[in-house]
């Protein structure tokens, strides 16, 4: 895929190159979990993550944290993330299922608060 010179998938990544995308290379859980925390909007994870292969100054820490706090992900292991592992099909599309879970039911909580204030 051909990308036009600099620009982003919508802000949540940027291809190999000005001009190439590489819809076939793999994906790290690491980059899935940014990609959807992007698409969420970037929120500011109340925590840090506690996982010893996420240092806090890695890209993807706030979204691991964010992933984490979530539902999204439990990790690999109770201590480990494996960010530059492979992201499995499976992974990603069970991260991409509770991420979307979320933003339903968050949806569906503001409406209730809204449909609660009108009718007071």
């Amino acid at each position: 895929m051909r990308l036009s010179s600099g620009r982003s998938i919508k802000g949540i990544t940027n291809g190999l190159s000005d001009t190439m995308f590489g819809p076939y290379e793999s994906c790290t859980r690491a980059q899935i979990v940014t990609f959807l925390w992007r698409a969420a909007g970037s929120p500011e994870p109340k925590t840090t993550s506690s996982f010893t292969d996420v240092p806090a100054s890695a890209y993807y820490a706030k979204a691991v944290a964010w992933a984490v706090e979530n539902g999204i992900t439990n990790g690999m292991t109770e201590t480990t993330f494996a960010p530059n592992a492979t992201c499995t099909r499976g992974q990603s599309v069970t991260f991409l299922y509770r991420a979307s879970k979320g933003h339903r039911e968050r949806q569906h909580e503001l409406h209730r608060r809204e449909v609660r204030r009108v009718l007071r």
